[in-house]
């Protein structure tokens, strides 16, 4: 699971770093030249999709952000149930938002639907982003069978 974490992790992180690097450069663009990127926008709208995966990684490292002002006065046994109950409600709904990704991406190649401007297919940023929500359930399942250092102590 940490190899996955990891390859997620770089990945998103190269998008990051290219998405930004998109964004200054039409912004400069549109300064000095007075000429934006043609098809910087859709640019931007790919690598927002790559850069998904780090949910993944946050997910799984219990880096992600939890508003826990009302369960903390919640006795121990209720917050721990209530937790399970939000992985397993993660894990669903991922599911479903993977599967209906992926049958807009089959819909998507089999019409050939492409950016307006960039004439790139969406059908594989589409497959990337139903892959980044599966992989999404499969660590908040496998969350829920495996203790976390926090736990242990």
């Amino acid at each position: 699971m940490k190899y996955i974490v990891k390859i997620t992790t770089g990945l998103s992180m190269t998008a990051i770093i290219a998405l930004m690097a998109i964004i200054v450069s039409d912004v400069l663009s549109r300064l000095v030249l007075n000429q934006p990127i043609v098809g910087a926008v859709e640019l931007a709208q790919i690598m927002m999709i790559c850069i998904f995966p780090i949910a993944v990684s946050g997910a799984y490292e219990k880096r992600h952000i939890k508003v826990d002002v009302v369960a903390d006065m919640l006795p121990q046994k209720v917050q721990k149930a209530t937790d399970k109950i939000v992985i397993v409600a993660t894990a669903i709904f991922s599911i479903l938002i993977a599967w209906h990704t992926y049958q807009a991406s089959i819909f998507s190649r089999d019409f050939h639907i492409t950016y307006s401007l960039l004439k790139i297919s969406e059908y594989p940023f589409l497959i990337l982003f139903a892959l980044s929500f599966m992989c999404i359930a499969i660590v908040s399942v496998a969350s829920l069978f495996c203790k976390n250092e926090a736990e242990e102590e």
